[in-house]
């Protein structure tokens, strides 16, 4: 009798954890398949600013970089504002003919330079 119970009890067990093991995955599959395009999803408008002071080796990889983040191009801007006395500036023009979203300001800042 004490085997018989043993056995309904392990059944039972088995049982329940077949049964939340299968819940947890239904759960992870719905989830991620919730979404099914972008239109779905209400994303805030983003202004990404770089400051940006003689980067001329750097600012293309880090434009390219930030160009190509998927989110919506039509919710988010990319604003350069910088003071360069090397190419930086002219490497941010290149980018403005091509991205919609990306802004080349030259600001003079007082301060310490």
């Amino acid at each position: 009798m004490l085997g018989f119970l043993i056995l309904i009890l392990n059944l039972l067990s088995l049982f329940s954890f077949i049964l939340i093991l299968f819940l947890f995955i239904k759960y992870k599959l719905t989830r991620y398949t919730k979404i099914k395009n972008d239109s779905d999803v209400k994303y805030p408008f983003v202004s990404i600013i770089i400051s940006a002071f003689n980067e001329e080796e750097t600012i293309e990889k880090n434009l390219k970089k930030l160009i190509s983040v998927d989110y919506p191009k039509n919710k988010r801007e990319i604003i350069v504002v910088s003071d360069s006395t090397d190419r930086t500036n002219e490497i941010c023009e290149k980018y403005k003919k091509y991205v919609n979203s990306l802004k080349g300001l030259k600001e003079k800042v007082s301060g310490v330079h």
